[in-house]
């Protein structure tokens, strides 16, 4: 593939090395997506454990955040995707203080379906053009919360605001 993508040009090596070096250094698994900014389009399969992500910030900095569960309901204390489908989704800034990220659904790519007929709804069926809920309520992040994970959500607003 590294050849493949040289040889016509569409990387340089620069790049492929620098690909490398993060890969090794933050151990980028399979259902990893990389984003650039918060703004980028991120695919969802319902069904399956969330995706990590990492944001790529400049040339070098990759920071990883993961958002579990998003599309789950635990509410049981056992863990179930309620639905099977996929979607392009995109996180949106709210106008709320402390700052907070939706997710909105954008396109849905693979019909979404209830895998159980008598499932409440308490994680809403996503809808295109609409905002994730859960629980009847939008579903946010706060990001003024101290974790971990969103320290790669802030540095990223951090950088977005500096540009």
């Amino acid at each position: 593939m590294r050849a493949l993508l040289l040889r016509d040009g569409l990387v340089t090596p620069d790049l492929v090395d620098r690909c490398i070096r993060l890969y090794a250094k933050d151990r980028l698994l399979q259902r990893s997506q990389i984003l650039h900014s918060l703004d980028d389009t991120i695919w969802v399969d319902l069904g399956r454990q969330a995706p990590t992500y990492h944001l790529l910030l400049g040339q070098d900095e990759l920071y990883r955040f993961e958002l579990a569960r998003v599309f789950y309901d635990s509410r049981s204390g056992k863990v179930t995707a309620p639905y099977t489908g996929s979607a392009f989704c995109r996180f949106e800034r709210t106008d709320d203080k402390p700052p907070r990220l939706s997710l909105r659904i954008l396109k849905i790519l693979e019909p979404v379906k209830c895998v159980d007929p008598s499932y409440d709804g308490w994680v809403s069926m996503p809808r295109e053009g609409e905002l994730h809920v859960r629980d009847h309520q939008v579903w946010t992040v706060d990001l003024a919360a101290k974790s971990a994970p969103l320290a790669a959500v802030r540095r990223a607003l951090q950088v977005e605001r500096e540009a």
